[in-house]
């Protein structure tokens, strides 16, 4: 929306881009996402990666990934048991999100905006536990 656009709420939105690639083939999206407000979604982008690029957040991305896997190390085991027990692992490091937007800002179950002032609000916090 930086650069124009229109925002679409409700029941099948959805987004439909267009990129000329005559000049190059090479298309950089830049995505961020708020419950609350199209504002804090370009804010919540400001504050993930600012001015970094691609390569940059995809290298610090694979060495967080990297350094948390690592903390355990298996001995035995076959190949693909290895890989079973690194895949669950992977599954119970994805949650808890953080779902507040960068200034705290959130929608609660009531479906009214909050502001975590002072603390990060997650949600699904108990989904790593289906793993």
């Amino acid at each position: 929306f930086r650069t124009g656009g229109r925002e679409a709420v409700g029941p099948r939105s959805g987004v439909w881009l267009r990129f000329d690639t005559k000049d190059s083939a090479t298309v950089g999206v830049a995505v961020a996402v708020s419950y609350v407000s199209q504002m804090n979604a370009l804010a919540n982008l400001d504050a993930s990666s600012p001015g970094d690029g691609f390569e940059a957040i995809r290298g610090e991305a694979a060495r967080t990934w990297s350094e948390r896997l690592g903390r355990i190390q298996l001995k035995g085991g076959t190949e693909p048991q290895r890989r079973t027990f690194y895949t669950a692992l992977y599954h119970t490091l994805l949650h808890p999100n953080v779902f507040s937007d960068a200034n705290g800002d959130f929608v609660g179950l009531d479906n009214q905006v909050h502001n975590a002032s002072g603390y990060v609000h997650y949600a699904n916090v108990s989904g790593w536990d289906i793993y």
